[in-house]
């Protein structure tokens, strides 16, 4: 429970602190005083974020102190051992607002403001007009049912489970497009691919060989008349070399006969005749050869052509082309990947989706076994808060799924989403012989104030919460009723710490500790100051509360007889 509150510099709040009890405590004073200071001090415990305007003209920082006992043994407080802000049974926050930068500390250890709220929600929660706006939107009506129906945890689970079954389905759809998007693509690129291939490249040299042979071949008329007309001078022709040569040598070889030192020349004269001859031969096979050259000059010319096609349309040399057939290579090989990763993504969403159902199914179990449970316990709640022709029913309706929703969005025909598969809707009649009707179009001011008790007193059996502030609970409210408001806080408190901001007396006579607000001017300033009330103080704040600022000896007779 909160046991103390310490503020200083907030809005119109100097210097203040506030010793809480057990049970039931209640803060009145006059309109301005500075309750609603308070109650906003205290929801920046809860992880409100905080406003440099919040500070007090003049001060530098504004800070909020407050120190909550725990209960041994208790969840919360093996959560902060764990976190490692643990002190005993003790929890002391503080939050430090200033123009540049804002502290919160756990126990003397700095902390996010995450860690913050995550720590006090656990601790307390305020129920004010937001509160019993909260009521009137639809999409609270299931997180109330659910906590009757202790199935938090269950739905947390199921929430996880569905957002990873998003997520899945997510990924599945960027896949598909991808996929779409590489087909169409990989359609073209096949072509590409085998035209590619046809081609046969087998060397990335092979343009630069061909280009030389087809010179050559290009220049093959021109090197056979030179080849035949060297042939004819060497053999053929009148007068031809080799016969030349053979003249000389017999002419030589009579005088060897008379000199035998001249046989060396004759014997290079021989060889020169065979030289030729070999030559002859080659000469011979070459005229031979290029007379089939003319075929394969068009053989080449045609391969030729087909080469640079190729590297017309895919790059500038045979390496590149090369190049650019890995790539398309590659794409498919992505794209088979990518195939692959879509059947898997779909094994793992049939999987999720399995959980998912199973667990909507029993979301959707519990909540038609609790609603109507929950339904009666509120209308009790209600008469013994002057409401008792009322009637109150829980109604669950199932989503109809749109067109064209995934089929791994829908189980039994219904549209599952975060929550479940159905959305909750509070009906009412508030008084007798009227017909059931949703709570926000017909709900006044003060029945939504005794609804959101009720409620409140329900799940107090449940919830784990140890204090909760009430502020302007007893909006539009008066007389029997707000006495009956009164008793139902007065026993709330009997299993919880409750700290209620009231103007009516009805529902301050039930105080089990009385705090008055007031403010004055000191120093030329408007400062707020708080008292715990003595049992003469009590009597003085019940007549103020009766009869405004004239009290009489009759308003405090009358005020006594009250808090008696």
């Amino acid at each position: 429970m909160l046991t103390e509150l310490a503020i200083k510099n907030f809005a119109i709040i100097d210097d203040v602190k506030i010793s809480f009890t057990d049970g039931l405590n209640i803060l009145s004073g006059e309109t301005g005083a500075g309750k609603s200071v308070i109650v906003n001090s205290v929801k920046l415990l809860l992880g409100l974020r905080s406003s440099f305007k919040d500070i007090r003209d003049g001060a530098e920082s504004a800070v909020i102190e407050a120190l909550f006992e725990l209960k041994p043994n208790s969840s919360l407080l093996k959560k902060i051992k764990e976190i490692g802000y643990l002190d005993e049974n003790n929890l002391l926050i503080k939050r430090i607002i200033s123009k540049n930068k804002n502290q919160i500390y756990i126990n003397g250890s700095i902390a996010s403001l995450n860690i913050l709220s995550d720590i006090t929600k656990s601790l307390f929660e305020i129920s004010s007009q937001h509160a019993y706006q909260l009521l009137l939107k639809e999409e609270n009506h299931l997180l109330i049912l659910d906590s009757y129906a202790n199935i938090e945890e269950k739905r947390e689970l199921f929430s996880g489970k569905f957002k990873t079954l998003l997520n899945l389905i997510e990924e599945k759809k960027k896949l598909q497009k991808l996929i779409k998007e590489k087909k169409d693509k990989l359609e073209f690129l096949n072509f590409q691919k085998e035209e590619i291939e046809s081609a046969k490249i087998e060397d990335v040299s092979e343009d630069l060989i061909l280009e030389s042979e087809k010179k050559q071949l290009k220049y093959g008329a021109m090197l056979y008349e030179t080849v035949y007309s060297v042939k004819q001078s060497l053999y053929e022709k009148e007068g031809a070399i080799l016969e030349q040569v053979i003249g000389v040598k017999e002419h030589l070889s009579k005088a060897v006969g008379i000199d035998n030192s001249l046989s060396d020349f004759e014997k290079k004269l021989n060889d020169i005749c065979f030289t030729i001859e070999d030559i002859l031969g080659g000469l011979n096979k070459y005229i031979s050869n290029t007379l089939r050259e003319d075929k394969k000059l068009e053989e080449v010319e045609e391969r030729l052509n087909i080469l640079q096609k190729i590297k017309r349309k895919y790059g500038g040399t045979l390496q590149e082309v090369l190049e650019y057939y890995d790539k398309i290579s590659s794409d498919f090989n992505q794209l088979d990947s990518l195939d692959s990763k879509l059947e898997e993504i779909e094994k793992r969403i049939v999987k999720h989706y399995e959980k998912v159902c199973q667990l909507a199914d029993e979301l959707s179990y519990i909540r038609n076994e609790s609603k109507d449970k929950l339904s009666e316990a509120i209308e009790k709640e209600l008469a013994l808060l002057e409401m008792s022709d009322a009637k109150f029913e829980i109604v669950l309706n199932n989503i109809k799924p749109e067109e064209n929703i995934d089929k791994y969005l829908i189980n039994k025909g219904f549209l599952i989403t975060d929550k479940g598969m159905e959305t909750a809707t509070f009906m009412i009649a508030a008084n007798f012989g009227e017909k059931l009707k949703n709570l926000k179009s017909v709900a006044s001011g003060g029945e939504l104030s005794r609804i959101v008790l009720a409620i409140k007193s329900i799940l107090a059996e449940k919830d784990s919460v140890a204090t909760i502030v009430f502020d302007e609970a007893d909006a539009g409210i008066g007389g029997e009723t707000a006495e009956k408001l009164g008793e139902k806080m007065f026993s709330l408190a009997k299993s919880h710490q409750v700290i209620c901001i009231t103007h009516l007396h009805q529902i301050a006579k039930f105080a089990q500790s009385h705090f008055k607000i007031t403010k004055k001017v000191k120093d030329g300033r408007t400062v707020t100051r708080i008292k715990l009330l003595n049992e003469e103080d009590r009597v003085n704040e019940i007549a103020r509360m009766l009869s405004g600022k004239e009290i009489t000896e009759t308003t405090k007779k009358y005020a006594k007889e009250i808090l008696n």
